[in-house]
């Protein structure tokens, strides 16, 4: 994983991908027991993951370093619409997910 200092895109996709982590640990340590909380903590955190993944592919040179990187867009960019679903879901609809 290299850094690029002539590309700034890079740096302010890893700079967004921080952003997102931080907020989605702060909603999951604000109330841990809301489901709402919860699902958009989750849906943050796949976000924050695909926005590093793409900082990163971002940064690389050759087909060799964006190998791991293409590997974890690909497995979150699929998990992040299903998500996204369950979280307006659990936004809108709450009592559709009560814990018995």
């Amino acid at each position: 994983m290299t850094v690029d200092m002539a590309n700034p895109w890079q740096l302010i996709a890893w700079f967004v991908a921080l952003l997102d982590f931080i907020l989605a640990l702060y909603l999951l340590v604000l109330n841990f027991r809301n489901l709402a909380n919860l699902h958009i903590s989750a849906l943050l955190l796949f976000f924050s993951v695909n926005i590093f993944g793409l900082g990163w592919l971002i940064g690389a040179r050759d087909a060799t370093q964006a190998a791991a990187p293409t590997v974890l867009l690909s497995a979150t960019s699929a998990m992040t619409q299903p998500a996204l679903l369950l979280a307006a879901i659990v936004l809108f609809r709450p009592e559709w997910f009560t814990r018995a």
